[in-house]
């Protein structure tokens, strides 16, 4: 639709449709690093979506930068996604450290 023109808003098409284009990204991610727990956020889902989505605009001599507000990955981001070493030291279970740090800070004196 992009490369078509079709779409007058692509930023609000962006906004309401992200996590359906965004299907398979985590597993392809699981697949490429060979990590079948590996567990990505919003934000990198996102990153990783717009990235992939750039390549296909590039491959066709286009660029989400010429779709106004249209949000652009962060190329940066994404080559550090791609490094399985990487990804492994930042896949926290944040739920789990919260509950952690809560039960630990309760222990603590007033010393301490």
């Amino acid at each position: 639709m992009l490369l078509s023109n079709s779409l007058c808003k692509p930023e609000i098409v962006w906004q309401n449709t992200w996590e359906y284009l965004s299907d398979g990204i985590l597993y392809n991610q699981q697949q490429r690093l060979k990590s079948p727990d590996l567990s990505l956020n919003e934000d990198q889902l996102k990153n990783l979506t717009l990235f992939e989505i750039e390549q296909i605009l590039l491959r066709n001599n286009s660029s989400l930068q010429s779709y106004g507000k249209t949000p652009y990955p962060d190329v940066d981001s994404v080559s550090s996604l791609n490094n399985r070493l990487i990804t492994e030291e930042l896949d926290y279970d944040i739920p789990n450290l919260k509950n952690e740090f809560d039960q630990l800070f309760v222990a603590l004196t007033y010393e301490q």
